[in-house]
C-alpha cells in the first residue's frame, strides 16, 4: 500500500429544485489528464445536488508521479480501460473506487485529501498464494451496509470470493475455483445467493461455414489476417503490416472485414453464462444469456427480478466490432433458482454499457444507451421498447445502415453512463463535454451543464477528459 496527496477544486452550480431534491446520494464519476503517459492518476468528480456543486479531487502532480515511480513492479500501476464502481464508507468523508481488470483499488478521503492505493496482496493476509486482479463491479451486502463482496484471481487463476468489510481490515473468504486470469465482472449480492457474470471476458464464437467454435483471441488472430491481405490487396508492393492495428483501417477496411464476418465466415456469437452461487451451500448454477458476453447485473427488489445485459460485440485489440444487437435478459429468482421469463433486443441497439431499473407512478421501466446516443426505455413488465430518443446528434437516425455507422464512424457524442433519479422522474447522463438531466415523463432534456471550467491555480479542466464507462450514487 502507498499513499498519495489530493487536491480539491469545488465548482459551484445553480441546480433546479425540481429534481434537485429527488437525487438523494452525491454522484460519482472520473477524468483523466490528457498528459498523464501512464496513465494512472484518476480525477474523481463528485457531483452533489443537495450542495450545489462539483467536487474535483486531483491526483495528478509530479509528486505523485515521483512516489508511483518508485513502487516496487509499479508497471502494473495503470488505468488501461476505466474506473468501475465506488462504494461510499462514511457520507461526505471517504469511499472506494474498484477499476476494470486492475491489481489495485482506490481508497480515497476526501475530507483529508488523501489517496491510498492497495494490491490484492496487501488486502488479503494469506500469503501462500500471490493475488492478481480485482473484480471490476462489486456491491455492498445487502442485510449489512458495512460489508461487501468482491473477487480477486491468483498467480494460477483460482478465483477467490470474499465477504470484506468497508474499512478493509476484514477479509472471509466464502468459495474459491478455478477460473480465468481475469475476474468475473460482476459480483452483487441477490438475497441468498451471489450473482456473477462469471464468462463476461471470454465469449465464444460459431463459425458457421466450418461448424468450428472459437474464443475471442482465435477470432481477433483471424480477423488481423484478413485484415492484413485487405491492406496488402491494396497496396501489393508493401511488405506486410504485422504490427497491424484494427483501429487504424480505414471505413472502407472495416465494412470489408465485417462483410467477410457475416457472409463468408457466417460468425455467430454464442450464448454467455452468468453464475449463481448459493452463499450458504457453495451450489453453483450456470445459466445461459440469450446473447453474448454478459455483463452487469440490475435487480428489482420488490419482484425478485433480474436484469442481465449481453454486450455482443467482439473485441479485437481493445477495439469493439458491434457484431449483433445487445439483448437485456429477465431472470427471475425462484426456489432458490432463475428462471429466463423474457428478453429485449431491438435491431438498431447495440452495447448497453450500463442500465438500470426504476419505478414511475408504480409501474418499473428500463433505460439504457446504445451507441452512441440513444436514449432508450423498456417497459420491463413486457420487456417492449416504449421510445427512444438521440441525444443531440441524429447521426444514427440518419444513418443509412446503422449496423455500419457504429462500426465506420466515430461519434462526438457518445453517452455510456447512466443513472435515475429515487422517484424515477429524472435520467442523468454524461456526455464527454455535458452532464444532463432528462424529465422521463416530458420525454425532454430539462438541463444540461458543462463540467469542465478554466480554475485558479494554473488548474485547467480542458486538460482533463472522461475516463468513465459507470456511474453511481456514493451510498
Amino acid at each position: 500500500m502507498f499513499e498519495l496527496k489530493l487536491k480539491s477544486y469545488r465548482k459551484k452550480l445553480t441546480l433546479n429544485q425540481d429534481y434537485r431534491n429527488f437525487f438523494h446520494k452525491p454522484i460519482i464519476f472520473y477524468l483523466i489528464n490528457k498528459d498523464d503517459a501512464r496513465p494512472f492518476f484518476v480525477t474523481f468528480a463528485i457531483l452533489d445536488f443537495n450542495n450545489q456543486e462539483i467536487l474535483y479531487l486531483f491526483s495528478y502532480d509530479s509528486e505523485n508521479i515521483n512516489i508511483v515511480n518508485s513502487q516496487k513492479e509499479n508497471e502494473k500501476f495503470i488505468v488501461e480501460k476505466t474506473p468501475h464502481m465506488t462504494l461510499g464508507i462514511h457520507d461526505g468523508v471517504d469511499f472506494l473506487t474498484f477499476l476494470d481488470e486492475e491489481q489495485y483499488i482506490f481508497y480515497v478521503n476526501y475530507k483529508d485529501l488523501t489517496m491510498k492505493v492497495y494490491t490484492g496482496d496487501d488486502l488479503v493476509q494469506d500469503k501462500s498464494v500471490q493475488m492478481k486482479r480485482i473484480s471490476s463491479t462489486v456491491y455492498k451486502d445487502a442485510e449489512d451496509s458495512n460489508y461487501f463482496y468482491l473477487t480477486i484471481t491468483d498467480s494460477s487463476n483460482c478465483v477467490h470470493i470474499y465477504r470484506a468489510s468497508l474499512t478493509l481490515d476484514e477479509f472471509n473468504e466464502i468459495d474459491k475455483f478455478q477460473g480465468y486470469e481475469v475476474p468475473p465482472h460482476v459480483i452483487r449480492d441477490c438475497k441468498d445467493h451471489l450473482l456473477l457474470s462469471h464468462v463476461f471476458k471470454y465469449p465464444t464464437f460459431l463459425l458457421g461455414d466450418s461448424g468450428k467454435v472459437l474464443d475471442q483471441n482465435t477470432l481477433a488472430g483471424m480477423i488481423l489476417r484478413n485484415a492484413i491481405k485487405i491492406v496488402m490487396k491494396s497496396q501489393p508492393e508493401s511488405k506486410p503490416n504485422y504490427d497491424l492495428k484494427y483501429i487504424s483501417l480505414t471505413k472502407e477496411q472495416k465494412v470489408e472485414i465485417i462483410k467477410l464476418l457475416k457472409d463468408k465466415y457466417k460468425v455467430k456469437i454464442l450464448p454467455g453464462e452468468i453464475l449463481l452461487l448459493n452463499k450458504q451451500t457453495k451450489e453453483k448454477q450456470t445459466y445461459e444469456t440469450s446473447g453474448g458476453t454478459p455483463a452487469h447485473f440490475e435487480i428489482d427488489p420488490v419482484t425478485n427480478t433480474i436484469y442481465t445485459s449481453s454486450h455482443n460485440f467482439i473485441i479485437v485489440q481493445g477495439a469493439f466490432i458491434y457484431y449483433e444487437p445487445a439483448v437485456i435478459d429477465k431472470f427471475k429468482l425462484i426456489d432458490n433458482h432463475l428462471e429466463l421469463v423474457g428478453s429485449f433486443q431491438y435491431e438498431d441497439g447495440y452495447r448497453y454499457t450500463s442500465h438500470r431499473v426504476f419505478y414511475h407512478k408504480g409501474n418499473s421501466y428500463i433505460c439504457t444507451f446504445a451507441q452512441p446516443n440513444r436514449l432508450m426505455i423498456i417497459d420491463a413488465s413486457n420487456m417492449e421498447l416504449v421510445f427512444y430518443e438521440d441525444i443531440d446528434d441524429n447521426s444514427l437516425s440518419e444513418a443509412e445502415d446503422p449496423f455500419l455507422y457504429v462500426n465506420t464512424e466515430k461519434s462526438s457524442n457518445e453517452i455510456v453512463t447512466i443513472e435515475t433519479s429515487a422517484n424515477g422522474e429524472y435520467i442523468l447522463f454524461i456526455s464527454l463535454q455535458y452532464i444532463y438531466i432528462y424529465d422521463f415523463e416530458k420525454r425532454k432534456i430539462c438541463e444540461r451543464f458543462s463540467y469542465h471550467s478554466v480554475f485558479s491555480d494554473n488548474m485547467d479542466l480542458s486538460d482533463y477528459q472522461l475516463r468513465t464507462l459507470h456511474i453511481n450514487y456514493i451510498e
